[in-house]
This record gives C-alpha cells, sequence and structure tokens, in this order.
C-alpha cells in the first residue's frame, strides 16, 4: 500500500504515457523541434501592418504549419485553406506536399491529399501525416484548385526556422487545453518535479512542444515520432 501511495504522489501532476525503452533512446539523442507557420500567397504589408493575402485565381490562401518535435515516424502537418467570404460554390482542392534536406531540395518524400471545400464555408483544414526518416530543414508544396495548378498559392521552397528547444535525450508531446493555442516548442526544466524518481534522469534533458488538443493526431501513426505524452489526469477524464 506505501508503494502505490508513493507512486500516486509522484504522478499526481502529471502522467507519462507511451515512454519508449530507455535502452534504445539513450543510443542517440533526439532532434530539437523545428518548422515553420507559412501562408501563401505571402501577406502583403500596408503601413507596416501585414494584411492577409488571398490568390487572385481562385480567392483562397493556404496555411501550412510543419512545427513538431522529433525526427523519425509521421510528422503531423496541418493544412488549412481560407477564403474572405463564405463560397458560393464547392470547390475541390487537390495538396502535393514535399519536404526534406536541401541536399535534396527538400524532396526526401512527397504526399498528396484531395480535399473539398463546401458552398458557404471559409476555411478547410486537413491533417497530413507525411512519412519522416531523415532530418527536414525546409519544405514546399503545390496546389490544384478545381484541377488547376494555382501557382499563387503553390512553392518550392520554405526554409525552416530552429525553433527554441534543446537537445534532450527525449521528445514529449504536451497537450493544451486552449482552442487557439499553437505549437510551441521549448526545453522541458525541472521535469524531477513531475516524475520523482526519475529525476536525475529525465531533468534538462526532455524536448517537449505544446499544442492545442484540438490539433492532436487523430491516428496513432502521428505520435510515432514521439516519445511520450505529458498531461494532466484532469484532462484525461
Amino acid at each position: 500500500m506505501k508503494a502505490f501511495c508513493r507512486y500516486r504522489c509522484y504522478l499526481r501532476k502529471a502522467v507519462l504515457l507511451a515512454l519508449v525503452g530507455i535502452c534504445a533512446v539513450l543510443d542517440s539523442t533526439a532532434w530539437a523541434a523545428n518548422g515553420n507557420l507559412s501562408s501563401w500567397p505571402i501577406p502583403s504589408v500596408v503601413n507596416g501592418r501585414p494584411l492577409v493575402s488571398y490568390s487572385t485565381q481562385s480567392g483562397l490562401q493556404v496555411t501550412v504549419d510543419t512545427a513538431w518535435i522529433g525526427s523519425r515516424g509521421y510528422r503531423p502537418v496541418q493544412v488549412t485553406f481560407s477564403s474572405a467570404k463564405p463560397l458560393t460554390a464547392d470547390v475541390q482542392i487537390t495538396i502535393r506536399f514535399h519536404a526534406g534536406f536541401w541536399r535534396n531540395n527538400f524532396e526526401s518524400i512527397t504526399v498528396e491529399q484531395d480535399l473539398e471545400m463546401l458552398q458557404g464555408a471559409s476555411n478547410v483544414s486537413v491533417p497530413l501525416l507525411v512519412p519522416q526518416y531523415v532530418d527536414w530543414n525546409g519544405c514546399g508544396w503545390e496546389v490544384w484548385v478545381d484541377g488547376k495548378k494555382d501557382k499563387q498559392l503553390s512553392t518550392t521552397n520554405v526554409g525552416f526556422i530552429q525553433m527554441n528547444a534543446g537537445n534532450g535525450l527525449y521528445t514529449a508531446l504536451i497537450p493544451s487545453a486552449s482552442s487557439g493555442n499553437r505549437r510551441h516548442a521549448y526545453a522541458l526544466q525541472g521535469m524531477g518535479n513531475f516524475v520523482g524518481p526519475y529525476q536525475g534522469l529525465l531533468q534538462n534533458n526532455i524536448d517537449a512542444l505544446s499544442d492545442s488538443v484540438s490539433n492532436l493526431p487523430k491516428k496513432w501513426i502521428g505520435y510515432t515520432n514521439l516519445d511520450m505524452i505529458i498531461t494532466n489526469p484532469e484532462d484525461l477524464e
């Protein structure tokens, strides 16, 4: 009973899920988080203030969020199409996304996804689960709207900005209850306060990324490049 009580106390503030074998992780250092939030066409600037731009061909804008953590597995890439006004008719959209290392023009992997933006809608989002087996430091995409390529929504070269995360041994995802919270990466500090006996092993060795619960992958393969998920017990109820 005492051992059970101590265990409950250690995990009271956080629950660690899907922790992979420690021996396997110790052999290599996890990649820090990277990626960007990119909108296309690039917003125009008027009087020093950015203004949302839309394609003159389709009337759409595309936003691609590639921020994630880890380097091996399926990376969730969030793609959102939006319009200034609700659509007057259904629109068929195809996006072909590629990413990779600069030496191969960011084309280590390419995926394609079809989606539909319905009449009356002003935005639609789709998660792309992209296999990642090499380090990414850039990406690009092509977009077709109703069968016609929209060059204003397409780009071949978007370099990644290294986000503010360390080089820990482990990668973790921390779900956020805030629906408006965008992905944010950081080096997790003071981990010993959460997991008691693992303080010496985990403290300052975790690169974490926070994301809204509404943005989390719906399929398990979207978590394959993570070592653990950290959440409060109350959020699991």
